[in-house]
């Protein structure tokens, strides 16, 4: 699994055609596009978990960013590289769908931003993705991912009835 996304990252490295395209008005994979003063608004098409593309809101706040820094943010390199890392880090990922991307500058000159999106678990539950992500002097970071709490509490519930007897477990000795 790490060597798929290993490649996919090498792949999108060594595409300099690839890395130069940006979010913009009138690209191929934008279905809306607005610009203000203060934000971009557009509505992009990024795969889901079963290879599909689906509309997503993709915000960016220009509160305090610089040329180069929308240029960074607004990149397909960096956006597929968001998407695809926010995919893998489900348990489930053929049921990841996308839903918004939101990237801002903070007052500390840091540029963070968050994806989210819908998953389901082991067990079926459908829940929340979501994953926070920073640049870093042009690179991207991730910081941390949130995935759905109903997995956690369905592990908790199961745990709970185990203590209490009333899941019964088969063991096969060999």
């Amino acid at each position: 699994m790490k060597s798929s996304v290993v490649f996919l990252l090498l792949l999108m490295s060594l595409s300099p055609i690839f890395a130069q395209q940006k979010v913009e008005k009138g690209g191929e994979r934008v279905n809306s596009y607005a610009q203000t003063d203060e934000f971009i608004l557009a509505e992009v098409l990024l795969e889901n978990g079963k290879m599909e593309k689906v509309p997503v809101e993709f915000s960016v706040s220009l509160t305090n960013m610089a040329k180069g820094d929308v240029d960074l943010v607004t990149s397909w390199s960096s956006i597929l590289m968001i998407n695809s890392r926010a995919k893998f880090s489900c348990t489930n990922k053929s049921t990841y769908i996308p839903a918004s991307i939101f990237i801002y500058k903070t007052e500390t000159g840091t540029i963070t931003g968050q994806i989210k999106g819908l998953a389901r678990n082991s067990f079926g539950a459908e829940g929340d993705v979501s994953l926070m992500f920073s640049f870093d002097n042009g690179e991207l970071k991730f910081r941390f991912n949130r995935n759905y709490n109903a997995t956690n509490q369905l592990k908790m519930n199961t745990k709970s009835l185990l203590a209490l007897g009333l899941i019964c477990l088969t063991v096969r000795v060999p």
